[in-house]
């Protein structure tokens, strides 16, 4: 009987540390997603300055509104450069890597416009380095995988012509 009530016992303290966990876990996924709301409108909301830039007619309006994106874009795009570093799945690689690049090119774009042809020049160069190591990764690692020889099987013969297959591998 005592063993049968500390049992019990134990299963309810379960229960509610099981229940209190739960809501915890609800907390921290409403945060992430609010954080994540946040970022893509920081992000949208330099892009739409980008854009403003290129059709303003004062050069004081224009300047503000390049600084202004760079200074938001910066952050960002290094934010994704280290996401894309530590992808470990396809997909998620993906998306960062849209990301990064998209970061990218607004960025050194905003150096461009500003006048700081050089800097913008170096920081895509530096970029673009990058985004080809972490392509390759990704091709070898979560693509290709440890059983590359499967898309030489039938059911990708048609999706993907062999002259297709020697174009990539090349």
């Amino acid at each position: 009987a005592v063993t049968a009530v500390g049992f019990a016992v134990i299963n309810q303290k379960l229960k509610r540390l099981e229940n209190q966990l739960n809501r915890i876990e609800k907390e921290v996924k409403a945060i992430h997603e609010l954080l994540e709301i946040n970022e893509r409108a920081r992000l949208g909301a330099a892009l739409e300055d980008l854009v403003n830039a290129m059709s303003s007619q004062k050069a004081d309006d224009r300047r503000d509104l390049l600084l202004n994106a760079k200074n938001n874009l910066a952050p960002i795009r290094l934010k994704y450069k280290e996401l894309l570093s530590k992808a470990d799945s396809l997909e998620v690689s993906l998306g960062y890597e849209e990301y990064f690049v998209l970061t990218s090119l607004a960025h050194s774009r905003c150096l461009a416009e500003l006048g700081m042809s050089d800097t913008a020049r170096h920081s895509l160069e530096s970029d673009v380095t990058f985004w080809k190591e972490e392509s390759k990764r990704i091709a070898r690692d979560l693509l290709l995988g440890d059983n590359p020889e499967r898309f030489l099987f039938n059911e990708f013969s048609e999706a993907v012509p062999v002259s297709n297959l020697v174009e990539w591998l090349d």
